[in-house]
């Protein structure tokens, strides 16, 4: 059978690439090649093959012809055109055959921007220096930039200087200039992020005698800088450095495209971020605002979002900027620590509360600050959100829960179930759980405050030591055997809440009394699949939460007590 009926054949009963392959598998590939030349013009499947036989064989004639054949649909030709592209080899050919084909006014327009498309992943043209460049200035002769994307698909790939001597040839100097709707602006965006920041810098300059223009300049930009960020986000922290400084000092708000993605930004530029928060805390101490496009009088916020990589020597750096530079340690100390300490609703790991109790009270309380000065701004400074905020500081909610207490006695009867919610943030003693189990008497016949109860007996002695915590929780197991079933679910399910100190370090120790907790739960009367639930939900968590323990003997043994629990 001839190479030409196989072929033909092999269209019945293979696929594209079963003919593709017997093809190129061909010793001689003559006949086939002329017969495909033959049968190109009617069938858009043998111009495909023979398009990529002649790559194969590297017939740029073939190619060549068949760009030059108008006969042939325009899509095939603009194909035909690509592969003779890639097939050259010095780039001065190329760049001739290009601009006789844009000049050529015969040339169907979608053919011309297939043509320019795909010139950057030439391999011979992106080691060159000056292609692009030079190609670029060639076809603007006569050209708009704009026409077939000459713009978009050429200039992103210049070198810095050579962009910036296309765009003043082109006249374009802002980047207001340009329309966000264009493949340009898609191609800067994606290629060439720096310069979008040069003409921004240009438009910024241009409005500096409207005042208007520009304090609202970054208020319509937020999709592009967006985009820019995660590119380059330094540069582009920089740029917004600069313009918050040109502002009036109460017009300086966070920018709306820092706020909603502040994480990310104390992550890539921790040093950038320290100078934007610096300088917009600087204007009113204890307040902190941003902007966005439908309100330029700026909203309040209250904290910033922290990542986890943010080193001690940050946290010192930003709490020094706010305290000292911007003057909050007037009457906003614990104003800081609310924007700084404000956590996420996952509880902190360990090496994030070693990481906090490194930066905050061994260095900023206990040297910049002092530990008695300190205590004296909380009781003047502080409230009850405070004693949420230092929860895992005994030291200091101590004070500050009588304290508070005390200025409520004054104001008003306070009653049991209040006194119990400010007990919890006192360091635990001996004296201090009698007082808990007082008021659980006084509270007890309300099934919904020995919820509550239970809750707040613990939380106190998780941010007191593990000695209370072993205590506490044999006397809440004991408890539980005439506790009705909504409460113990209730404490089960509130387990993967507490601090990673309880659940990463105390738990290993306690797992005896967790586990008869649990026990009680499965064995009740009134034990459900919500029961059993709870029970996996918290198992699961511990699994996933023990995964990076830096102690491989605790880790085991929460591995171990987790699949346990999982499993009853």
């Amino acid at each position: 059978m001839s190479s030409i009926n196989q072929y033909e054949l092999l269209k019945t009963n293979g696929s594209w690439k079963d003919r593709l392959k017997y093809v190129l598998s061909l010793t001689d590939k003559n006949d086939i090649e002329k017969h495909l030349k033959e049968s190109s013009i009617s069938s858009y499947d043998d111009f495909k093959m023979l398009s990529f036989l002649s790559l194969s064989i590297k017939n740029e004639k073939n190619l060549f012809d068949m760009f030059k054949n108008n006969s042939l649909p325009t899509k095939q030709r603009a194909t035909a055109s690509q592969r003779w592209i890639q097939l050259q080899k010095d780039p001065k050919q190329i760049h001739n055959f290009i601009v006789e084909s844009i000049n050529d006014k015969n040339l169907p327009r979608y053919l011309k921007h297939q043509i320019l498309k795909d010139l950057h992943r030439i391999d011979c043209l992106k080691k060159s220096s000056s292609f692009f460049y030079d190609l670029a200035c060639h076809l603007t002769e006569s050209n708009n930039h704009e026409q077939y994307n000459i713009d978009a698909y050429l200039l992103p790939f210049c070198k810095y200087d050579q962009i910036i001597d296309l765009l003043s040839r082109w006249s374009l100097k802002r980047f207001e200039q340009i329309d966000l709707t264009s493949a340009f602006y898609c191609k800067l965006i994606r290629y060439q992020p720096l310069i979008i920041i040069h003409l921004m810098k240009a438009d910024l300059n241009e409005y500096k005698n409207d005042y208007e223009k520009f304090s609202n300049y970054f208020n319509k930009k937020y999709k592009t800088f967006d985009l820019i960020a995660k590119k380059e986000p330094k540069e582009l922290l920089n740029l917004t450095i600069e313009y918050l400084n040109q502002l009036e000092k109460h017009k300086r708000f966070l920018p709306y495209f820092i706020h909603c993605n502040d994480t990310y930004f104390f992550e890539k530029c921790p040093e950038e971020m320290i100078q934007i928060i610096t300088i917009i805390a600087s204007n009113q101490p204890g307040q902190m605002k941003y902007t966005s496009s439908w309100n330029n009088e700026g909203y309040d916020f209250s904290s910033l979002q922290i990542p986890r990589s943010f080193s001690i020597e940050n946290y010192v750096r930003l709490f020094l900027a706010l305290y000292d530079t911007c003057r909050w340690s007037s009457n906003y100390t614990i104003g800081i620590f609310q924007y700084i300490l404000q956590s996420p609703e996952q509880p902190l790991t360990l090496n994030r509360l070693k990481k906090q109790k490194k930066w905050l009270i061994d260095i900023v309380v206990e040297k910049h600050i002092g530990k008695e000065l300190f205590l004296r701004k909380l009781l003047k400074e502080g409230n009850k959100d405070t004693l949420q905020l230092f929860q895992m500081y005994p030291d200091f909610t101590t004070p500050l829960s009588i304290h508070i207490l005390s200025q409520s006695e004054r104001d008003i009867a306070v009653d049991d179930k209040e006194r119990l919610s400010f007990l919890r943030y006192q360091l635990m003693t001996q004296e201090t759980f009698d007082k808990f189990l007082s008021l659980f008497k006084k509270t007890g016949s309300d099934v919904n405050q020995r919820v509550i109860n239970y809750q707040l007996l613990l939380e106190c002695a998780i941010s007191t030591n593990e000695q209370y915590v072993k205590i506490v929780l044999e006397w809440i197991e004991k408890r539980f055997t005439n506790e009705q079933l909504n409460v113990i679910e209730s404490f089960l399910s509130k387990l993967t809440s507490y601090s990673m100190r309880f659940n990463l370090e105390y738990l290993s120790n306690n797992i005896n009394s967790i586990q008869t907790i649990i026990d009680i739960a499965i064995n009740h009367l009134q034990q459900s699949s919500y029961t059993l639930q709870i029970i996996v939900n918290y198992g699961m968590f511990l699994l996933r939460s023990v995964e990076q323990h830096p102690n491989k003997q605790r880790k085991e043994i929460i591995q171990q007590f987790a699949k346990k629990i999982i499993k009853q």
